[in-house]
């Protein structure tokens, strides 16, 4: 950068700058040649002295401009960069996918048993349809019924109570429930049983009634320790092309109805594609994972039992103090 300077007479004096302040103003002091020389020396030393200061003045000034300049443009970046990325956090925000819906469950009946696990039990399933309008009845082991479609009134002792599609009911052993079909459709119900070796071929609901059994497990139900037991009908749904739960096993036992749409099974490292109608039963220990490869949800009823105070559904494989 070229020096500012100054001239007095035919005489140039120059010295460096520390910015171009003074050299945009190329400051430049004249002496009279007519002055002695003397004279004439002492002018250009004061000329140089007010010049150097006024230059001075102006490089100070140009620093406190430049700092303030720099200190604002700096607040103003990083005021600027906030405000970008708190406006890219939010667009990001709002662009991130929603959270994939989860499984829902949905208890439809429950009961507490007081004892169990002193004497066999078995599970049990059977389909029942009662023409519309006509009247049945049941007594039978510890069970729950499951409307599928119509509608049943179901009387048991003065308790009286109405199911619709997707309802359902507990009936304790030894009730005697009256069943009857609502008008305009048959009935078409699901009864799930806990019954004892001894129960398993005994007759259901009478005639009219129509019952179809579906599945009963070849051996009673295995670890299940004496004392009290939660017994329910779950419902649950599983959103469209959801993955594999984690592998885990029932503290109790479970049977599944496949209601709708199609569930993928794993077990043991093996997948089974798990149509409506299916049922599949997972007795104590069983490791298993369930998924929806499907692109409807998958809908299912678990009829389970557990031990009270324990989840029904435990994380991985049984451990040894179980």
């Amino acid at each position: 950068m070229p020096p500012a300077f100054m001239a007095c007479g035919s005489t140039v004096l120059r010295w460096p700058t520390a910015g171009d302040y003074c050299k945009k103003r190329r400051l430049r002091v004249s002496c009279s040649p007519n002055l002695p020389h003397d004279a004439r020396t002492a002018a250009c030393a004061s000329a140089v002295v007010e010049v150097t200061n006024a230059c001075l003045e102006i490089i100070a000034s140009a620093i406190h401009m430049n700092l303030f300049k720099e200190s604002h443009m700096r607040a103003t970046t990083i005021g600027s960069f906030l405000v970008c990325a708190a406006a890219v956090a939010a667009s990001a925000a709002g662009q991130a996918p929603p959270p994939a819906p989860a499984a829902t469950r949905t208890v439809v009946a429950s009961t507490k048993l007081p004892t169990l696990g002193d004497t066999p039990v078995h599970f049990k399933a059977v389909s029942v349809t009662i023409p519309s309008g006509a009247s049945s009845s049941v007594s039978s082991s510890n069970g729950i019924l499951y409307q599928l479609s119509g509608s049943t009134v179901v009387s048991i002792g003065g308790d009286i109570k109405t199911l619709s599609p997707g309802e359902g009911l507990f009936v304790a052993s030894g009730n005697a429930a009256a069943l009857k079909a609502g008008d305009g459709a048959p009935s078409t119900f699901l009864h799930f049983l806990l019954a004892a070796p001894a129960d398993l071929d005994k007759p259901l609901e009478a005639q009219p009634a129509v019952v179809h059994e579906l599945y009963r497990t070849a051996a009673p139900l295995p670890a299940l320790k004496p004392g009290r037991y939660d017994l329910n009908l779950t419902r649950v749904s599983f959103p469209p092309e959801m993955a594999s739960n984690p592998p885990h096993h029932r503290s109790g036992a479970a049977l599944y109805y496949i209601i709708s749409g199609t569930g993928a099974n794993t077990v043991a490292g093996t997948l089974e594609t798990r149509a409506p109608g299916s049922l599949i039963y997972e007795p104590f220990g069983l490791v298993h994972q369930w998924g929806n490869p499907g692109a409807v949800p998958l809908t299912f009823l678990a009829f389970n039992i557990n031990p009270e105070g324990v989840a029904a559904v435990l994380p991985g494989a049984p451990t040894k103090s179980q």
